[in-house]
């Protein structure tokens, strides 16, 4: 009996430190999602802690729609963000109310859900930009966790997904460096990021603060461009039955919603094309006149200067292409 009591007494004084952490995570929430409140960055300074984009997005959604009354959405994964709304509304018009419903690391899955959301609260879809790229059709399950509302997850699993991260030692220390000081430590930015943001919660759209002259001499850049240059490729076949359906899933609310949609087929610099195969299946369920295919090799995939690194194009292509697919005179120059 004693052994047992010294026993239960050592897994007591053991379980301490977890509790501890139980707590600080709770109070502190560093995710923001035990206690979740719009908006979940700040207007304007460092972003801090990457937070659950699907969740916040969807969050700030749920929180707004009613009052907002948001008519025209961007959807896509994080190469959409440099669509700006108000490059947008030069061509879908000024009284639009817009939503800027993507995320990292974003799947035919969870842009499907978001939709079919939208269309469950009787919200319209008068306009839609829709970007698209071989990496979404290949990413079949979200990075992301979907929050409880869009999915099969269930709350308990999204904070102990949280938790685990929150475990981490560099992410403790890089958590209350950034909460003490305001800034991030060059020792743990692989945990927490360090781009300086402006945001507009309202319209869920992000814009960086950028250095021209770093980025122009960044070697290790220029190398990664080079080094991933593939003119001559082309994508294999990519999407699935399951992928089509879903694809068909988003075509069926948009025509219910007699929705004036586009779709962009996102310009990466590894110039490797759409395969054949998945666009003219695109072209079938949404027709021919709404995808803009900008993949392969042409004048954005062949600058340097068009892209942030290897996966973000600038707000000067998007600039661009949208004054392609909407076929406006009034040309915005892509330099």
């Amino acid at each position: 009996m004693k052994r047992l009591h010294r026993f239960s007494i050592k897994l007591m004084i053991a379980t301490i430190p977890i509790v501890l952490l139980m707590i600080v995570y709770t109070i502190c929430d560093p995710f923001k999602i035990i206690h979740p409140q719009v908006p979940f960055y700040p207007q304007e300074g460092y972003r801090g802690v990457e937070l659950n984009s699907q969740y916040i997005t969807f969050k700030t959604y749920e929180k707004l729609y009613s009052t907002e009354n948001y008519d025209s959405y961007i959807f896509g994964n994080s190469r959409s963000e440099h669509f700006r709304i108000e490059d947008w509304q030069k061509y879908i018009g000024k009284n639009t109310h817009c939503y800027h419903f993507n995320s990292s690391a974003e799947t035919l899955y969870t842009m499907a859900r978001k939709m079919q959301y939208i269309d469950e609260k009787g919200q319209r879809i008068q306009n839609a930009l829709i970007s698209f790229d071989t990496d979404m059709f290949i990413q079949k399950e979200s990075m992301q966790m979907l929050p409880p509302e869009l999915s099969d997850n269930n709350y308990f699993r999204l904070q102990m997904d949280c938790f685990i991260k929150f475990l981490n030692a560099k992410f403790i220390y890089a958590y209350f460096y950034h909460q003490i000081t305001g800034n991030i430590c060059d020792a743990t930015w692989e945990v927490m990021k360090d781009d300086y943001i402006y945001y507009d919660y309202k319209t869920n759209e992000i814009a960086y603060r950028v250095n021209e002259e770093e980025l122009q001499n960044d070697m290790v850049r220029l190398r990664r461009f080079r080094e991933a240059a593939r003119p001559d490729s082309v994508s294999f076949p990519e999407l699935n039955e399951t992928q089509k359906q879903r694809l068909i899933t988003m075509r069926d609310i948009l025509k219910r919603h007699n929705s004036n949609y586009k779709i962009v087929i996102n310009p990466l610099w590894n110039k490797i094309k759409i395969n054949p195969e998945d666009l003219s299946f695109l072209k079938e369920i949404f027709g021919a006149d709404k995808i803009y295919d900008f993949s392969g090799v042409n004048e954005i995939t062949t600058n340097i200067n068009n892209y942030f690194e290897w996966s973000h194009f600038r707000p000067k292509v998007a600039r661009k292409i949208m004054q392609t697919i909407y076929a406006k005179e009034d040309s915005i120059p892509l330099q």
